[in-house]
Protein backbone atom coordinates (compact mmCIF):
# COMPACT_ATOMS: atom_id res chain seq x y z
CA UNK A 1 0.00 0.00 0.00
CA UNK A 2 1.43 3.34 -1.06
CA UNK A 3 0.32 6.72 0.33
CA UNK A 4 -1.74 9.08 -1.82
CA UNK A 5 -1.70 12.86 -2.14
CA UNK A 6 -4.54 14.49 -0.22
CA UNK A 7 -4.80 17.29 -2.81
CA UNK A 8 -4.82 15.44 -6.15
CA UNK A 9 -5.60 11.89 -4.98
CA UNK A 10 -2.75 10.29 -6.93
CA UNK A 11 -0.57 7.55 -5.54
CA UNK A 12 2.92 8.67 -4.48
CA UNK A 13 4.74 5.41 -5.07
CA UNK A 14 7.11 3.43 -2.87
CA UNK A 15 9.95 4.86 -0.83
CA UNK A 16 10.20 7.64 1.72
CA UNK A 17 7.44 10.20 1.60
CA UNK A 18 8.58 13.48 -0.08
CA UNK A 19 7.79 16.93 1.27
CA UNK A 20 5.75 17.83 -1.82
CA UNK A 21 3.64 15.78 -4.23
CA UNK A 22 5.53 15.02 -7.47
CA UNK A 23 2.24 15.26 -9.42
CA UNK A 24 0.67 18.52 -8.21
CA UNK A 25 3.43 20.12 -6.09
CA UNK A 26 1.22 20.47 -3.02
CA UNK A 27 2.77 20.17 0.43
CA UNK A 28 2.20 16.74 1.92
CA UNK A 29 0.89 16.74 5.45
CA UNK A 30 -0.91 13.84 7.07
CA UNK A 31 -1.25 11.94 3.77
CA UNK A 32 -3.85 9.19 3.96
CA UNK A 33 -3.14 5.64 2.93
CA UNK A 34 -4.46 4.40 -0.40
CA UNK A 35 -7.77 2.56 -0.12
CA UNK A 36 -7.86 -1.20 0.04
CA UNK A 37 -8.88 -3.01 -3.19
CA UNK A 38 -12.09 -4.11 -1.49
CA UNK A 39 -13.34 -0.53 -1.25
CA UNK A 40 -12.09 0.85 -4.57
CA UNK A 41 -11.55 -0.69 -7.97
CA UNK A 42 -9.31 0.26 -10.85
CA UNK A 43 -12.26 1.76 -12.71
CA UNK A 44 -13.29 4.07 -9.86
CA UNK A 45 -10.73 6.63 -8.70
CA UNK A 46 -11.48 8.44 -5.45
CA UNK A 47 -10.52 12.03 -6.15
CA UNK A 48 -10.39 14.86 -3.64
CA UNK A 49 -10.80 18.14 -5.52
CA UNK A 50 -8.06 20.76 -5.27
CA UNK A 51 -8.79 24.48 -4.96
CA UNK A 52 -8.13 24.93 -8.69
CA UNK A 53 -10.45 22.06 -9.61
CA UNK A 54 -13.55 23.09 -7.70
CA UNK A 55 -16.35 25.33 -8.94
CA UNK A 56 -15.66 29.10 -8.93
CA UNK A 57 -18.11 29.80 -6.10
CA UNK A 58 -16.58 27.06 -3.97
CA UNK A 59 -13.08 28.29 -4.77
CA UNK A 60 -13.92 31.70 -3.31
CA UNK A 61 -15.04 30.14 -0.05
CA UNK A 62 -11.91 27.99 0.14
CA UNK A 63 -9.51 30.81 -0.71
CA UNK A 64 -11.16 33.15 1.81
CA UNK A 65 -10.98 30.52 4.55
CA UNK A 66 -14.75 30.38 4.96
CA UNK A 67 -14.72 26.72 3.91
CA UNK A 68 -11.98 24.34 5.07
CA UNK A 69 -10.61 21.95 2.38
CA UNK A 70 -12.14 18.46 2.44
CA UNK A 71 -10.65 15.81 4.68
CA UNK A 72 -12.02 12.86 2.76
CA UNK A 73 -13.25 12.08 -0.76
CA UNK A 74 -16.72 13.03 -1.87
CA UNK A 75 -16.87 16.33 0.01
CA UNK A 76 -16.47 19.93 -1.06
CA UNK A 77 -15.12 21.03 2.31
CA UNK A 78 -16.04 21.77 5.91
CA UNK A 79 -17.79 24.71 7.55
CA UNK A 80 -17.55 24.45 11.29
CA UNK A 81 -18.47 20.90 12.17
CA UNK A 82 -20.57 20.45 9.03
CA UNK A 83 -19.39 18.52 5.98
CA UNK A 84 -20.30 20.23 2.69
CA UNK A 85 -21.68 17.68 0.23
CA UNK A 86 -23.02 19.64 -2.75
CA UNK A 87 -24.42 22.98 -3.91
CA UNK A 88 -28.19 23.46 -3.67
CA UNK A 89 -28.54 27.02 -4.98
CA UNK A 90 -27.52 30.63 -4.72
CA UNK A 91 -29.64 33.40 -3.23
CA UNK A 92 -29.48 37.16 -2.96
CA UNK A 93 -26.75 37.30 -0.33
CA UNK A 94 -25.42 33.78 -0.03
CA UNK A 95 -25.03 30.28 -1.34
CA UNK A 96 -26.91 27.27 0.01
CA UNK A 97 -25.17 23.91 0.37
CA UNK A 98 -26.30 20.43 1.25
CA UNK A 99 -24.33 19.59 4.39
CA UNK A 100 -24.09 16.75 6.86
CA UNK A 101 -23.69 16.82 10.61
CA UNK A 102 -21.14 14.01 11.17
CA UNK A 103 -22.17 13.05 14.70
CA UNK A 104 -25.81 12.38 13.83
CA UNK A 105 -25.36 12.04 10.04
CA UNK A 106 -28.26 14.44 9.59
CA UNK A 107 -28.55 16.20 6.23
CA UNK A 108 -29.13 19.94 6.51
CA UNK A 109 -29.15 23.01 4.27
CA UNK A 110 -26.39 25.45 5.18
CA UNK A 111 -26.43 29.03 3.90
CA UNK A 112 -23.14 30.94 3.64
CA UNK A 113 -22.70 34.64 3.00
CA UNK A 114 -21.12 35.54 -0.35
CA UNK A 115 -17.35 35.80 0.36
CA UNK A 116 -16.74 39.26 -1.11
CA UNK A 117 -19.55 40.66 1.06
CA UNK A 118 -18.25 39.07 4.26
CA UNK A 119 -16.34 42.18 5.36
CA UNK A 120 -19.27 44.52 4.73
CA UNK A 121 -20.80 45.21 8.14
CA UNK A 122 -24.14 46.25 6.62
CA UNK A 123 -24.42 43.04 4.59
CA UNK A 124 -23.50 40.88 7.57
CA UNK A 125 -26.14 42.69 9.60
CA UNK A 126 -28.86 41.95 7.04
CA UNK A 127 -27.70 38.37 6.54
CA UNK A 128 -27.91 37.70 10.27
CA UNK A 129 -31.22 39.59 10.40
CA UNK A 130 -32.62 37.09 7.88
CA UNK A 131 -31.44 34.25 10.12
CA UNK A 132 -32.87 35.94 13.21
CA UNK A 133 -36.27 36.48 11.62
CA UNK A 134 -36.48 32.89 10.40
CA UNK A 135 -35.25 31.59 13.76
CA UNK A 136 -37.89 33.62 15.60
CA UNK A 137 -40.73 32.21 13.50
CA UNK A 138 -42.22 28.85 14.28
CA UNK A 139 -44.87 27.77 11.82
CA UNK A 140 -45.40 24.53 9.88
CA UNK A 141 -45.39 26.45 6.60
CA UNK A 142 -42.19 28.47 7.18
CA UNK A 143 -38.75 26.88 6.92
CA UNK A 144 -37.22 26.92 10.39
CA UNK A 145 -33.63 28.00 11.10
CA UNK A 146 -31.98 25.46 13.39
CA UNK A 147 -28.66 27.16 14.13
CA UNK A 148 -26.99 30.54 13.55
CA UNK A 149 -23.24 31.22 13.68
CA UNK A 150 -21.20 34.40 13.28
CA UNK A 151 -17.70 32.97 13.52
CA UNK A 152 -14.46 34.60 12.38
CA UNK A 153 -14.55 32.58 9.16
CA UNK A 154 -17.89 34.09 8.24
CA UNK A 155 -21.56 33.98 9.23
CA UNK A 156 -23.81 31.09 8.28
CA UNK A 157 -27.05 29.49 9.38
CA UNK A 158 -28.45 25.99 9.20
CA UNK A 159 -31.91 24.88 8.09
CA UNK A 160 -33.61 21.50 7.61
CA UNK A 161 -32.96 19.84 4.26
CA UNK A 162 -36.25 19.18 2.45
CA UNK A 163 -36.28 16.38 -0.07
CA UNK A 164 -39.32 17.52 -2.05
CA UNK A 165 -37.52 20.24 -4.02
CA UNK A 166 -39.29 23.53 -4.64
CA UNK A 167 -42.52 24.67 -6.25
CA UNK A 168 -40.68 25.61 -9.44
CA UNK A 169 -40.08 21.92 -10.09
CA UNK A 170 -43.80 21.19 -9.78
CA UNK A 171 -44.84 23.70 -12.45
CA UNK A 172 -44.66 22.44 -16.03
CA UNK A 173 -43.83 25.25 -18.44
CA UNK A 174 -46.84 26.12 -20.58
CA UNK A 175 -49.17 23.79 -18.69
CA UNK A 176 -51.19 24.80 -15.67
CA UNK A 177 -51.62 22.64 -12.59
CA UNK A 178 -54.99 21.22 -11.59
CA UNK A 179 -57.11 23.02 -9.01
CA UNK A 180 -56.88 19.94 -6.76
CA UNK A 181 -53.09 20.28 -6.69
CA UNK A 182 -53.03 24.09 -6.43
CA UNK A 183 -55.50 24.67 -3.60
CA UNK A 184 -53.69 22.83 -0.75
CA UNK A 185 -50.34 24.38 -1.72
CA UNK A 186 -51.90 27.85 -1.99
CA UNK A 187 -53.50 27.51 1.45
CA UNK A 188 -50.20 26.40 3.00
CA UNK A 189 -48.29 29.28 1.39
CA UNK A 190 -50.94 31.78 2.48
CA UNK A 191 -50.83 30.50 6.07
CA UNK A 192 -47.05 30.90 6.24
CA UNK A 193 -47.08 34.38 4.71
CA UNK A 194 -49.96 35.50 6.93
CA UNK A 195 -48.05 34.28 9.99
CA UNK A 196 -44.97 36.31 8.96
CA UNK A 197 -47.12 39.40 8.36
CA UNK A 198 -48.71 39.02 11.79
CA UNK A 199 -45.20 39.24 13.25
CA UNK A 200 -44.49 42.40 11.24
CA UNK A 201 -42.22 40.65 8.71
CA UNK A 202 -42.45 41.22 4.94
CA UNK A 203 -40.72 38.72 2.63
CA UNK A 204 -40.32 40.90 -0.50
CA UNK A 205 -39.01 38.12 -2.77
CA UNK A 206 -41.72 35.48 -2.96
CA UNK A 207 -41.43 33.21 -5.99
CA UNK A 208 -41.79 29.48 -6.73
CA UNK A 209 -38.07 28.92 -6.07
CA UNK A 210 -38.54 30.09 -2.47
CA UNK A 211 -41.46 27.75 -1.77
CA UNK A 212 -39.87 24.48 -0.65
CA UNK A 213 -41.67 21.14 -0.33
CA UNK A 214 -41.07 18.47 2.27
CA UNK A 215 -41.22 14.72 1.73
CA UNK A 216 -45.04 14.83 1.96
CA UNK A 217 -45.37 17.69 -0.52
CA UNK A 218 -46.22 20.33 2.08
CA UNK A 219 -45.17 23.89 1.25
CA UNK A 220 -42.77 25.91 3.38
CA UNK A 221 -41.84 29.54 2.69
CA UNK A 222 -38.06 30.04 2.68
CA UNK A 223 -35.32 32.54 1.81
CA UNK A 224 -36.19 35.73 3.67
CA UNK A 225 -33.02 37.31 2.25
CA UNK A 226 -34.76 40.59 1.38
CA UNK A 227 -36.87 40.58 4.52
CA UNK A 228 -37.82 43.81 6.22
CA UNK A 229 -40.24 44.65 8.97
CA UNK A 230 -43.16 47.03 8.79
CA UNK A 231 -41.25 49.21 11.24
CA UNK A 232 -38.13 49.57 9.06
CA UNK A 233 -38.13 50.37 5.38
CA UNK A 234 -34.38 49.96 4.80
CA UNK A 235 -33.68 47.39 2.09
CA UNK A 236 -30.23 46.03 1.36
CA UNK A 237 -28.71 47.11 -1.94
CA UNK A 238 -24.92 46.94 -1.71
CA UNK A 239 -23.25 47.80 -5.02
CA UNK A 240 -26.21 46.24 -6.83
CA UNK A 241 -25.14 42.79 -5.64
CA UNK A 242 -28.65 42.11 -4.49
CA UNK A 243 -31.96 42.74 -6.15
CA UNK A 244 -35.09 44.11 -4.59
CA UNK A 245 -37.07 41.10 -5.68
CA UNK A 246 -37.63 39.00 -8.79
CA UNK A 247 -39.05 41.12 -11.65
CA UNK A 248 -41.71 38.67 -12.86
CA UNK A 249 -43.31 38.69 -9.39
CA UNK A 250 -42.90 42.41 -8.60
CA UNK A 251 -45.89 44.63 -8.13
CA UNK A 252 -46.04 47.75 -10.34
CA UNK A 253 -45.33 49.93 -7.30
CA UNK A 254 -42.16 48.03 -6.41
CA UNK A 255 -41.09 48.04 -10.07
CA UNK A 256 -41.42 51.83 -9.97
CA UNK A 257 -39.15 52.03 -6.94
CA UNK A 258 -41.86 52.52 -4.33
CA UNK A 259 -41.74 50.81 -0.93
CA UNK A 260 -45.03 48.95 -0.56
CA UNK A 261 -46.28 47.35 2.62
CA UNK A 262 -47.33 43.71 3.12
CA UNK A 263 -49.39 43.98 -0.05
CA UNK A 264 -46.23 43.55 -2.16
CA UNK A 265 -46.16 39.97 -0.82
CA UNK A 266 -49.87 39.61 -1.65
CA UNK A 267 -49.12 40.64 -5.24
CA UNK A 268 -46.25 38.14 -5.46
CA UNK A 269 -48.53 35.42 -4.06
CA UNK A 270 -51.03 36.23 -6.81
CA UNK A 271 -48.25 36.03 -9.41
CA UNK A 272 -47.25 32.58 -8.12
CA UNK A 273 -50.89 31.48 -8.27
CA UNK A 274 -51.05 32.90 -11.83
CA UNK A 275 -48.08 30.75 -12.83
CA UNK A 276 -49.52 27.65 -11.18
CA UNK A 277 -52.79 28.14 -13.11
CA UNK A 278 -51.24 28.92 -16.51
CA UNK A 279 -47.74 27.44 -16.49
CA UNK A 280 -46.38 30.89 -17.41
CA UNK A 281 -45.10 33.83 -15.41
CA UNK A 282 -47.30 36.94 -15.55
CA UNK A 283 -44.60 38.88 -17.40
CA UNK A 284 -41.80 37.79 -19.68
CA UNK A 285 -38.88 39.42 -21.45
CA UNK A 286 -35.43 38.69 -22.79
CA UNK A 287 -33.79 40.89 -20.14
CA UNK A 288 -34.55 41.96 -16.60
CA UNK A 289 -35.19 45.52 -17.77
CA UNK A 290 -37.74 44.31 -20.33
CA UNK A 291 -39.63 42.41 -17.64
CA UNK A 292 -39.60 45.42 -15.30
CA UNK A 293 -40.87 47.67 -18.09
CA UNK A 294 -43.65 45.18 -18.84
CA UNK A 295 -44.69 45.17 -15.17
CA UNK A 296 -44.80 48.97 -15.14
CA UNK A 297 -46.71 49.29 -18.41
CA UNK A 298 -49.79 47.04 -18.34
CA UNK A 299 -51.53 44.30 -16.37
CA UNK A 300 -50.71 40.72 -17.42
CA UNK A 301 -52.84 38.80 -19.88
CA UNK A 302 -56.02 37.57 -18.12
CA UNK A 303 -55.76 33.99 -16.96
CA UNK A 304 -58.84 32.83 -18.90
CA UNK A 305 -57.19 34.07 -22.12
CA UNK A 306 -54.30 31.67 -21.56
CA UNK A 307 -56.24 28.81 -19.97
CA UNK A 308 -59.99 29.05 -20.66
CA UNK A 309 -60.75 26.10 -18.38
CA UNK A 310 -58.78 27.47 -15.39
CA UNK A 311 -60.59 27.24 -12.06
CA UNK A 312 -62.74 30.37 -11.72
CA UNK A 313 -62.39 30.68 -7.96
CA UNK A 314 -58.58 30.45 -8.01
CA UNK A 315 -58.52 32.83 -10.97
CA UNK A 316 -60.55 35.40 -9.03
CA UNK A 317 -58.17 35.15 -6.07
CA UNK A 318 -55.03 35.35 -8.23
CA UNK A 319 -56.20 38.39 -10.16
CA UNK A 320 -57.56 40.06 -7.02
CA UNK A 321 -54.17 39.66 -5.36
CA UNK A 322 -52.48 41.13 -8.47
CA UNK A 323 -54.53 44.31 -8.74
CA UNK A 324 -52.20 47.12 -9.76
CA UNK A 325 -53.49 49.69 -7.26
CA UNK A 326 -53.07 49.02 -3.54
CA UNK A 327 -56.64 50.08 -2.81
CA UNK A 328 -57.98 47.44 -5.25
CA UNK A 329 -55.79 44.59 -3.97
CA UNK A 330 -56.55 42.23 -1.09
CA UNK A 331 -55.86 44.18 2.10
CA UNK A 332 -54.30 41.31 4.07
CA UNK A 333 -53.18 37.72 3.57
CA UNK A 334 -55.89 36.77 6.06
CA UNK A 335 -58.45 37.92 3.49
CA UNK A 336 -56.73 35.82 0.82
CA UNK A 337 -56.69 32.81 3.14
CA UNK A 338 -60.38 33.31 3.95
CA UNK A 339 -61.24 33.11 0.24
CA UNK A 340 -59.09 29.99 -0.18
CA UNK A 341 -60.97 28.41 2.72
CA UNK A 342 -64.27 29.29 1.02
CA UNK A 343 -63.08 27.49 -2.11
CA UNK A 344 -62.06 24.51 -0.02
CA UNK A 345 -65.63 24.25 1.29
CA UNK A 346 -67.19 24.63 -2.15
CA UNK A 347 -68.17 28.28 -1.73
CA UNK A 348 -67.48 31.18 -4.06
CA UNK A 349 -64.66 33.54 -3.00
CA UNK A 350 -65.69 37.08 -2.12
CA UNK A 351 -62.68 38.85 -3.62
CA UNK A 352 -60.54 41.80 -2.49
CA UNK A 353 -63.45 44.00 -1.36
CA UNK A 354 -65.00 41.55 1.06
CA UNK A 355 -65.01 44.12 3.86
CA UNK A 356 -67.00 46.61 1.82
CA UNK A 357 -69.50 43.96 0.83
CA UNK A 358 -69.92 42.81 4.41
CA UNK A 359 -70.47 46.39 5.54
CA UNK A 360 -73.17 46.87 2.93
CA UNK A 361 -75.00 43.65 3.81
CA UNK A 362 -77.00 45.01 6.78
CA UNK A 363 -77.98 48.02 4.67
CA UNK A 364 -79.16 45.79 1.83
CA UNK A 365 -81.12 43.62 4.26
CA UNK A 366 -82.71 46.73 5.74
CA UNK A 367 -83.61 48.07 2.31
CA UNK A 368 -85.05 44.70 1.38
CA UNK A 369 -87.24 44.67 4.48
CA UNK A 370 -88.37 48.22 3.84
CA UNK A 371 -89.24 47.40 0.23
CA UNK A 372 -91.21 44.34 1.32
CA UNK A 373 -93.17 46.39 3.85
CA UNK A 374 -93.84 49.07 1.24
CA UNK A 375 -94.99 46.47 -1.27
CA UNK A 376 -97.39 45.01 1.29
CA UNK A 377 -98.74 48.44 2.13
CA UNK A 378 -99.30 49.27 -1.54
CA UNK A 379 -100.94 45.91 -2.17
CA UNK A 380 -103.38 46.41 0.68
CA UNK A 381 -104.05 50.05 -0.17
CA UNK A 382 -104.60 49.73 -3.91
CA UNK A 383 -106.02 46.22 -4.18
CA UNK A 384 -109.39 46.27 -6.06
CA UNK A 385 -112.18 46.10 -3.47
CA UNK A 386 -115.82 45.01 -3.64
CA UNK A 387 -118.71 46.94 -2.07
CA UNK A 388 -118.96 44.29 0.71
CA UNK A 389 -115.29 44.74 1.47
CA UNK A 390 -115.75 48.48 1.63
CA UNK A 391 -118.70 48.11 4.00
CA UNK A 392 -116.76 45.87 6.37
CA UNK A 393 -113.50 47.77 6.22
CA UNK A 394 -112.88 50.05 9.22
CA UNK A 395 -111.96 53.64 8.75
CA UNK A 396 -108.13 53.83 8.88
CA UNK A 397 -106.53 56.06 11.47
CA UNK A 398 -104.13 58.68 10.13
CA UNK A 399 -100.42 57.69 10.37
CA UNK A 400 -98.26 59.96 12.50
CA UNK A 401 -95.87 62.14 10.60
CA UNK A 402 -92.30 60.69 10.86
CA UNK A 403 -89.10 62.64 10.30
CA UNK A 404 -86.09 60.57 9.31
CA UNK A 405 -83.20 60.79 11.69
CA UNK A 406 -80.41 62.78 10.07
CA UNK A 407 -76.94 61.18 10.10
CA UNK A 408 -74.04 63.62 10.12
CA UNK A 409 -71.79 63.54 7.10
CA UNK A 410 -68.06 62.73 7.52
CA UNK A 411 -67.23 66.36 6.74
CA UNK A 412 -69.48 67.49 9.62
CA UNK A 413 -67.82 65.03 11.99
CA UNK A 414 -64.37 66.20 10.92
CA UNK A 415 -65.38 69.83 11.44
CA UNK A 416 -66.68 69.01 14.93
CA UNK A 417 -63.48 67.16 15.72
CA UNK A 418 -61.34 70.09 14.59
CA UNK A 419 -63.33 72.36 16.90
CA UNK A 420 -62.40 70.06 19.80
CA UNK A 421 -58.82 70.06 18.55
CA UNK A 422 -58.68 73.85 18.61
CA UNK A 423 -59.84 73.69 22.23
CA UNK A 424 -57.06 71.26 23.13
CA UNK A 425 -59.50 68.34 23.59
CA UNK A 426 -57.60 65.80 21.51
CA UNK A 427 -59.42 62.71 22.79
CA UNK A 428 -62.82 64.18 21.95
CA UNK A 429 -61.42 65.22 18.57
CA UNK A 430 -60.21 61.70 17.80
CA UNK A 431 -63.61 60.28 18.70
CA UNK A 432 -65.23 62.49 16.05
CA UNK A 433 -62.52 61.62 13.49
CA UNK A 434 -63.05 57.95 14.30
CA UNK A 435 -66.76 58.30 13.53
CA UNK A 436 -65.87 59.87 10.17
CA UNK A 437 -63.51 56.99 9.34
CA UNK A 438 -66.20 54.48 10.23
CA UNK A 439 -68.46 56.16 7.70
CA UNK A 440 -65.72 56.20 5.06
CA UNK A 441 -62.48 54.28 5.82
CA UNK A 442 -60.77 55.97 2.85
CA UNK A 443 -61.60 59.54 3.82
CA UNK A 444 -58.27 61.35 3.35
CA UNK A 445 -59.38 64.42 5.32
CA UNK A 446 -60.28 62.23 8.30
CA UNK A 447 -56.87 60.54 8.17
CA UNK A 448 -55.11 63.90 8.02
CA UNK A 449 -57.23 65.13 10.93
CA UNK A 450 -56.20 62.07 12.94
CA UNK A 451 -52.56 62.90 12.12
CA UNK A 452 -53.10 66.45 13.38
CA UNK A 453 -54.55 65.10 16.63
CA UNK A 454 -51.55 62.84 17.21
CA UNK A 455 -49.26 65.76 16.37
CA UNK A 456 -50.91 67.74 19.15
CA UNK A 457 -50.36 64.78 21.50
CA UNK A 458 -46.66 64.64 20.52
CA UNK A 459 -46.97 61.17 19.02
CA UNK A 460 -44.96 61.44 15.77
CA UNK A 461 -45.06 57.74 14.91
CA UNK A 462 -48.86 57.64 14.85
CA UNK A 463 -48.90 60.98 13.08
CA UNK A 464 -46.66 59.52 10.38
CA UNK A 465 -48.79 56.38 10.06
CA UNK A 466 -51.95 58.30 9.27
CA UNK A 467 -50.15 60.66 6.90
CA UNK A 468 -48.72 57.69 5.04
CA UNK A 469 -52.15 56.15 4.65
CA UNK A 470 -53.56 59.46 3.44
CA UNK A 471 -50.73 59.96 0.94
CA UNK A 472 -51.28 56.50 -0.54
CA UNK A 473 -54.97 57.24 -1.05
CA UNK A 474 -54.29 60.71 -2.48
CA UNK A 475 -50.69 60.67 -3.76
CA UNK A 476 -51.02 64.01 -5.55
CA UNK A 477 -51.19 66.08 -2.37
CA UNK A 478 -47.64 67.31 -2.08
CA UNK A 479 -48.14 68.75 1.40
CA UNK A 480 -48.68 65.22 2.75
CA UNK A 481 -45.38 64.01 1.31
CA UNK A 482 -43.65 67.07 2.73
CA UNK A 483 -44.98 66.46 6.24
CA UNK A 484 -43.89 62.82 6.12
CA UNK A 485 -40.39 63.75 4.94
CA UNK A 486 -40.04 66.31 7.73
CA UNK A 487 -41.02 63.73 10.35
CA UNK A 488 -38.64 61.12 8.96
CA UNK A 489 -35.67 63.45 8.60
CA UNK A 490 -36.20 64.67 12.15
CA UNK A 491 -35.27 61.20 13.44
CA UNK A 492 -32.64 60.49 10.78
CA UNK A 493 -34.62 58.01 8.67
CA UNK A 494 -33.20 59.24 5.38
CA UNK A 495 -33.92 56.15 3.26
CA UNK A 496 -37.67 56.10 4.06
CA UNK A 497 -37.69 59.86 3.47
CA UNK A 498 -36.17 59.31 0.04
CA UNK A 499 -38.74 56.58 -0.69
CA UNK A 500 -41.50 59.06 0.15
CA UNK A 501 -39.82 61.64 -2.07
CA UNK A 502 -39.68 59.11 -4.95
CA UNK A 503 -43.42 58.44 -4.57
CA UNK A 504 -44.08 62.18 -4.65
CA UNK A 505 -41.88 62.61 -7.73
CA UNK A 506 -43.57 59.67 -9.46
CA UNK A 507 -47.06 61.14 -9.06
CA UNK A 508 -46.12 64.84 -9.46
CA UNK A 509 -43.02 64.90 -11.66
CA UNK A 510 -43.49 68.58 -12.55
CA UNK A 511 -43.84 69.85 -8.98
CA UNK A 512 -41.45 72.86 -8.72
CA UNK A 513 -40.77 72.12 -5.04
CA UNK A 514 -39.12 68.76 -5.73
CA UNK A 515 -35.51 70.03 -6.09
CA UNK A 516 -35.67 71.89 -2.79
CA UNK A 517 -36.85 68.81 -0.89
CA UNK A 518 -34.37 66.51 -2.59
CA UNK A 519 -31.62 68.87 -1.45
CA UNK A 520 -32.94 68.68 2.13
CA UNK A 521 -32.76 64.88 2.08
CA UNK A 522 -29.26 64.92 0.55
CA UNK A 523 -28.08 67.38 3.22
CA UNK A 524 -29.37 65.14 6.02
CA UNK A 525 -27.76 62.07 4.41
CA UNK A 526 -24.43 63.89 4.23
CA UNK A 527 -24.75 65.09 7.83
CA UNK A 528 -25.37 61.56 9.14
CA UNK A 529 -22.61 60.10 6.97
CA UNK A 530 -20.09 62.59 8.34
CA UNK A 531 -21.27 62.16 11.92
CA UNK A 532 -22.58 58.59 12.51
CA UNK A 533 -22.96 59.22 16.24
CA UNK A 534 -25.65 61.78 15.43
CA UNK A 535 -27.96 58.96 14.30
CA UNK A 536 -28.17 57.62 17.86
CA UNK A 537 -28.60 61.02 19.44
CA UNK A 538 -31.66 61.94 17.38
CA UNK A 539 -33.60 58.76 17.96
CA UNK A 540 -37.06 59.65 19.23
CA UNK A 541 -37.79 59.29 22.92
CA UNK A 542 -40.63 56.99 24.01
CA UNK A 543 -43.96 58.69 23.34
CA UNK A 544 -45.83 60.18 26.30
CA UNK A 545 -48.87 58.21 27.49
CA UNK A 546 -52.26 59.17 26.20
CA UNK A 547 -54.53 61.08 28.54
CA UNK A 548 -57.14 58.38 28.14
CA UNK A 549 -57.43 55.17 26.22
CA UNK A 550 -58.17 55.98 22.58
CA UNK A 551 -61.42 54.78 21.05
CA UNK A 552 -61.30 51.49 19.13
CA UNK A 553 -60.15 52.12 15.60
CA UNK A 554 -62.24 51.09 12.61
CA UNK A 555 -60.93 48.28 10.40
CA UNK A 556 -59.54 50.80 7.95
CA UNK A 557 -57.65 52.62 10.66
CA UNK A 558 -56.36 49.35 12.11
CA UNK A 559 -54.74 48.66 8.76
CA UNK A 560 -52.56 51.67 9.35
CA UNK A 561 -50.13 49.42 11.21
CA UNK A 562 -49.12 48.26 7.75
CA UNK A 563 -48.32 51.84 6.85
CA UNK A 564 -45.41 51.87 9.31
CA UNK A 565 -43.41 50.29 6.47
CA UNK A 566 -41.86 53.67 5.70
CA UNK A 567 -41.37 54.78 9.32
Amino acid sequence: MNPICEACGKELGPGPMPERCPHCGCELNGVPTAPMPSTATSTVELHIPTVSAVEPDDREYLEEGVMVPPKRPGLKGHVGRFEIVETLGKGAMGQVYLAREPMTETLVALKLLVPDLRDNATVVKYFLAEAKHMYSMSHPNILKVMEVSNSEEGPFFVMPYLTGGNLRNRITRGQGMSAEDILPLARQMAKGIAYAHERGIIHRDLKPDNILLDEKGRAKVADFGLVRTVFNDSVLDVSKKTSLGTPAYMSPGVANGLAEDTRCDIYAFGAILYEMLTGSTPYTGSTVDEVVQAVRANPPLPIHKLVPHADKGLTLIAEGAMERELRDRYATMEDVLADLERLRHGQKPIGPHATARRNRLPLLIGLGSACAALAGFLAITFWPETEADLALAPTPSPLPTQHPTSTPEPSDLIAAGRTFLDQGKTLEARIEFDKALRRNPNDVDALVAFADAFKAELRPRLETQYLLRASKLDPKRSELHQRIIVLLLRIGHTQPARNTFNAWKYHLPEDPELPEWEAKIAAKEKELQENPALQRSIRPAPPPPLRQSPPPLPPAAQQSTEEESNV
